[in-house]
């Protein structure tokens, strides 16, 4: 099981690099969006919020000095002891306007961890009719990561080749993807609304994954679980939200994805539980309020266990209830934290952390499983 644990996140005022002049080029069917370190444009800039257009392509076609988006991996090795997370942005970070960054987190398995944020000269993104492939390139280090998605949203492949970290990261989707009210890729009633002003789609809620890499000389190789997500806003995550939970579970034939959020925008609370079976989506709500009559999760964070991060939330784990009211099902989930990824402070006393972990559950009153 993986869970992705993110606490408020503080970043400074925020801009995105524009794609230069005919960077929307046409190569042999394929399209070439191109956004450069540093370059802006000024006033307010169109966002994607779409069903129907590619999951992998650019959300963004030209950045001011707000928007933002990511493309999101991670993985969990069989035994919960490893764990890595990768992101690839487009976005103003901890003051670096227009920035074309990606990172990398991993914990091995003797409890060490290593971090790498880097800076690029400039970002493609590349969409053919069988792929889309982003490339970050940083000419004065010869560093180049790179994603390779398939269209079909089935398998991605991470290639990075730079001083500190040399890989191959890949992934096969075991779940359908899906937009935050369920719906799936070519539904037109599909909706990428998270929150105000923050969009999001789920790639792959659990895929097995295969990571090979060499982290400052170090080996990191293992297999597992893990998923890839997209997220994009006109503004950045420290005016989106005062803090989020996010996480992603898979126990026997049930895989989970929860994300709950406290929008800055308006002050509610946002929150998403989805449960597959087999493949298929069995439950799916976006409510955390008790009700007699509509499905809603429960989600909470016990205190009991060894492993947490250093920032105000002391919790070891989490546990989530999946309710059906009606047809009077629950699913209850418990996963307990074995490794942290990373923890990256933001603040005095907030910050992000990550980590991974075993996950047991079930249906209530069923065979519970371990992941």
């Amino acid at each position: 099981m993986l869970l992705k644990l993110l606490l408020p996140l503080a970043l400074s005022s925020l801009s995105i690099a524009s794609p230069m002049p005919g960077s929307n080029a046409y190569n042999y069917n394929c399209t070439i969006d191109r956004a450069v370190d540093g370059a802006l444009v000024n006033g307010s800039v169109p966002i994607d919020t779409s069903p129907m257009t590619a999951w992998d392509g650019p959300k963004i076609a030209a950045f001011n000095n707000t928007a933002i988006e990511d493309w999101s991996f991670d993985a969990v090795s069989d035994d919960a002891l490893a764990g890595i997370t990768i992101a690839f942005s487009r976005g103003t970070i901890v003051g670096r306007p227009a920035a074309q960054r990606v990172y990398l987190f991993a914990a091995f398995p003797n409890g060490t961890t290593f971090s790498d944020i880097t800076y690029f000269d400039f970002s493609t993104v590349k969409q053919c009719r069988g792929s889309t492939v982003g490339t970050w390139t940083n000419v004065t280090t010869g560093s180049t990561w790179t994603f390779n998605a398939a269209t079909d949203l089935k398998s991605a492949k991470i290639t990075i080749d730079s001083p500190r970290i040399k890989g191959v990261y890949t992934i096969k989707s075991k779940s359908p993807p899906f937009f935050p009210n369920g719906k799936g890729p070519g539904d037109i009633e599909g909706d990428v609304f998270f929150s105000p002003l923050l969009y999001w789609q789920e790639t792959a809620a659990i895929g097995d994954v295969k990571a090979t890499f060499t982290l400052d000389g170090s080996q990191l190789e293992f297999r597992g679980v893990g998923g890839r997500e997209r997220n994009w806003m006109p503004i950045g995550w420290a005016q989106v939200s005062d803090g989020w939970h996010m996480s992603r579970g898979v126990a026997g034939p049930y895989i989970y994805v929860i994300w709950t959020l406290d929008s800055k925008i308006d002050g509610k609370k946002y929150d998403h539980f989805v449960l597959i079976k087999n493949k298929k989506i069995i439950f799916q709500s976006a409510s955390s309020e008790m009700s007699d009559t509509e499905k809603y999760g429960v989600y909470n964070f016990p205190i009991e266990g060894l492993i947490k991060g250093p920032f105000t939330d002391n919790s070891t784990g989490q546990g989530a209830d999946f309710i059906n009211p009606v047809s009077r099902e629950r699913w209850n989930f418990v996963m307990d934290n074995t490794q942290v990824v990373y923890s990256e402070r933001t603040g005095k006393l907030t910050g992000y952390n990550g980590f991974v972990g075993k996950v047991s559950g079930g249906k209530v009153g069923g065979k519970r499983y371990e992941g």
